[in-house]
């Protein structure tokens, strides 16, 4: 977790380099390699973050947009784009 909750977005991403765990967990990241990968990892994303703003969002809307609801649209939206992009 950010250890200051005061502030605004730029502040918690300027915290990021120095919370535990945030090294490991950006390494652990995998690209999609196939388009069914993009739509698996989408999926894990959005279930990830609806998991987390439960648990740790305090709250917040504009984490619930930008970690859930932004992926689950491109999520939808798979199906009508071609498979190259």
């Amino acid at each position: 977790m950010i250890a200051e909750q005061d502030g605004g977005f730029r502040d918690g991403l300027a915290q990021l380099a120095g919370t535990p765990g945030w090294t490991a967990a950006t390494a652990a990241l995998r690209p999609a390699v196939t388009p069914e990968d993009s739509r698996d990892v989408l999926a894990e994303l959005v279930r990830a973050a609806a998991y987390r703003y439960a648990t740790h969002g305090h709250l917040s809307p504009v984490m619930l947009v930008h970690a859930a609801t932004a992926p689950n649209a491109v999520l939808r939206t798979l199906p009508a784009l071609p498979p190259a992009l």
